[in-house]
């Protein structure tokens, strides 16, 4: 075994794993554990359940830590085994972290740190995808992550690009009932905009471009899915200002919004999106586009900025292709401590203009909802499952060589 080659990787992996003192370290050192904020209906609680789901049914030795961040919602729904984790001490070697590239730390105090971040490659924030030198893996998202950060020094073999984010298809498909205190009125054709009530999500875009571009004659409505209304007792700089007193405003003089500002189950959520007609990424800043993979699951067209295929793999005419602008971010207004930055968000008559076009030729533009619903079912990873694989796959091969180590 002496004469076995190693390659840099491992023989950093090899000092790490001789660093571990005792046995009881030796233990830990085959967990996996799950860090992030798993209550949250967003891209972190989406990946850190998911996987935990099926990391659970492939008998991986697990631990997970909850993670007090932005997107934390208190009521969001759990399985019972999520729960049981979460109640314990965080413990394991590996410490796979999934949030938003900015909420990532520095680094880990023991074992490696495995980064699974999400952002937005029109206007990167180089000084936080720096941090991602310190990790010992990254997972992306799609090739534009990949490239950013290879030019930031971030080796290209600690980067595993994932080019589909999975949608769990029970939950995300067609046809399902109406959402009980939702459902939709016959003849009315619905939009629909699900995020955090964020600058950066462009909710108050696509809201003053609905109302200019539709009158309160025409049969159509605009929903607005929000976890919750913004904190407006904080004075938060990176969530929408003043949101309560604009939506308080509207009334049967404006074309028709409603305005769901409560933590759906997934269930529920799915439900809400199969009763809509279309689905607007409003974003100006994406993380990693999972609430447009989740609606074209659903078969809705969507309305979405031009670069939205630096996430979501559409093919082209797989949706309503937005032209866009520049936009300006003062510091603070991304999120806390953000320097000043730039976005892309929709151009506001081209935005009413795909709007107008998604009422008039709804047949039409449902063909364009269904044809990317089928070409994103062919996409690997196509399931969770495929996912966890990839990923539990590097601690198989990682025990593995431990193994070695062992019998040198």
């Amino acid at each position: 075994m002496k004469n076995m080659q190693l390659s840099k990787t491992e023989k950093a992996d090899e000092k790490i794993y001789e660093s571990l003192a005792n046995e009881d370290e030796r233990r830990l050192s085959k967990r996996l554990c799950l860090i992030g904020t798993f209550r949250s209906p967003t891209f972190s609680g989406r990946i850190l359940n998911s996987l935990l789901k099926v990391f659970k049914k492939m008998e991986l030795e697990l631990a997970a830590s909850e993670r007090f961040l932005y997107g934390y919602q208190p009521k969001f729904e759990l399985s019972r085994f999520a729960k049981k984790l979460l109640k314990r001490p965080e413990s394991g070697f590996y410490r796979l972290w999934a949030a938003p590239l900015e909420d990532l730390p520095p680094g880990v105090d023991k074992g490696a740190f495995w980064a699974f971040p999400g952002f937005d490659t029109s206007f990167a924030d180089l000084t936080a995808i720096k941090k991602l030198r310190k990790a010992d893996f990254v997972f992306l998202t799609s090739d534009a992550q990949a490239q950013i950060c290879v030019q930031n020094g971030i080796k290209p073999s600690k980067i595993h690009v994932f080019h589909n984010l999975p949608v769990d298809r029970k939950i995300f498909k067609n046809n399902l009932p109406q959402p009980a205190g939702y459902e939709k009125e016959k003849g009315v054709f619905r939009f629909i905009i699900s995020a955090h009530p964020l600058k950066r999500k462009g909710v108050e875009l696509v809201l003053e471009s609905y109302l200019k571009e539709f009158k309160n004659t025409e049969k159509v409505e605009l929903v607005i899915k929000l976890p919750r209304m913004p904190r407006a007792k904080k004075d938060l700089r990176f969530e929408i200002e003043d949101f309560a007193q604009k939506i308080g405003a509207l009334n049967r003089m404006f074309a028709k919004v409603t305005v769901i500002n409560e933590v759906l189950s997934d269930e529920e959520y799915g439900r809400l999106l199969s009763s809509a007609d279309a689905y607007i990424a409003g974003n100006i800043k994406f993380n990693s586009g999972i609430n447009a993979f989740e609606a074209a699951a659903c078969g809705l067209p969507v309305i979405a900025p031009s670069n939205i295929t630096d996430f979501v793999p559409f093919e082209e005419g797989d949706f309503l292709s937005v032209e866009t602008e520049k936009f300006k971010f003062e510091p603070g207004e991304l999120y806390i401590n953000s320097p000043k930055s730039y976005g892309k968000a929709m151009n506001k008559e081209a935005l009413q203009a795909a709007m107008r076009k998604a009422f008039a030729e709804s047949t039409q533009v449902r063909k364009i909802g269904l044809k990317a619903q089928r070409n994103l079912k062919k996409l690997k990873p196509a399931t969770w499952g495929e996912m966890a694989e990839i990923i539990a796959s590097r601690v198989y091969r990682k025990l593995l060589f431990q193994s070695l180590l062992e019998k040198k």
